[in-house]
């Protein structure tokens, strides 16, 4: 009886853990791709926008695994404010805000 060697790759999973490691980071990629489409379409929703007026002023959008979108920035007034919210959160892909907009 002849016994063989059994590859590492095989007898440690390697493949196994190789093809879901290259599986996670593709999707990790397509996930990357998703959220800059969706924080694209977030801001020319908010900057289409003539009502949020010229005082309008985003600093930073990010947009969290879970769906969740964190606005940062400054609007005019409440009414403003409102909007800019609401518009954001027509844009599939958002479950949920985190408002960190100001009122100047």
């Amino acid at each position: 009886m002849a016994y063989t060697k059994k590859s590492s790759v095989f007898a440690s999973g390697g493949l196994e853990s190789a093809i879901k490691a290259g599986s996670s980071e593709m999707t990790k990629t397509w996930r990357e791709k998703d959220y800059t489409e969706i924080e694209a379409k977030i801001r020319a929703a908010l900057h289409s926008e003539p009502r949020l007026g010229p005082s309008f002023h985003l600093r930073q959008i990010l947009f969290e695994d879970d769906g969740f979108l964190v606005l940062d920035g400054e609007v005019a007034d409440v009414g403003a404010k409102k909007l800019a919210l609401e518009r954001a959160a027509a844009i599939p892909g958002v479950t949920g805000i985190v408002d960190r907009l100001h009122v100047i």
